[in-house]
């Protein structure tokens, strides 16, 4: 007892060593690779949506267009990283104050104070799926993720009347149909015991995917014309 107490008090003591701020992700097999890029391609469209809409400062354009730039290059690479969650946290705590300060501050020029809490909130939102979208590894950050897209498109819809919006939700819908399509393919397969190869099939996972979801919308979209005209001639 006495020559463990002597070896336990001679064991220097390690400090923990700091959590890094950027980590790089493993290599993804093709339904992760397929599901993330789709993902991407979500928030892209609603970022895109919103930024049509004119409504939206330049500078905060810029900002919003930098990390989602090169979130797409990592992708491209195939090479990821990813914030770590104190991070995260640090950056929720400090955007806290800065929410109260955009509206009460750089939404001045607004026309009335509920136009201050919704370019606010959309920056919000903005700055959320930009932050989900480094640092996203459960099943429920996904799920945040997919619906602050649905979000942004849901601000570009009360921000503008133009055509663009209507194709741009078009390619909305497909993207949302292969994110969620793929989505419930990669939760199927994590409920399994231990990992697997992947096979050969899977490599073509993502043009089957997409040929799937290009039909299903194109199906959505002819039919809501459809519905769209037939209804206007039964209220005539």
């Amino acid at each position: 007892m006495a020559q463990a107490l002597q070896q336990f008090a001679g064991t220097p003591i390690v400090p923990p060593q700091p959590e890094p701020v950027l980590r790089l992700l493993p290599p993804a097999d093709p339904i992760d690779r397929f599901f993330d890029i789709s993902l991407f391609c979500l928030l892209a469209t609603g970022f895109i949506t919103v930024a049509t809409t004119g409504q939206l400062d330049p500078a905060f354009t810029v900002l919003m267009a930098i990390p989602l730039a090169v979130r797409g290059f990592m992708l491209a690479r195939g090479r990821c990283w990813d914030f770590s969650d104190g991070f995260v946290k640090t950056l929720a705590i400090i955007y806290i104050p800065f929410y109260l300060f955009d509206i009460a501050v750089l939404q001045i020029g607004a026309v009335n104070i509920m136009q201050r809490v919704l370019m606010a909130t959309v920056h919000l939102v903005f700055f959320a799926a930009v932050v989900l979208l480094f640092s996203a590894r459960r099943m429920r950050d996904y799920f945040y993720l997919a619906a602050l897209a649905c979000a942004q498109m849901l601000a570009a819809s009360t921000l503008t009347v133009s055509t663009s919006f209507l194709l741009l939700f078009c390619l909305f819908v497909f993207l949302a149909i292969t994110t969620f399509t793929s989505f419930e393919i990669k939760r199927a397969r994590a409920r399994t015991v231990a990992a697997r190869a992947v096979p050969t099939a899977e490599l073509r996972l993502g043009r089957a995917l997409g040929a799937t979801a290009l039909l299903i919308s194109a199906g959505i979209t002819l039919l809501s014309v459809a519905l769209f005209f037939e209804i206007g001639r039964a209220h005539v």
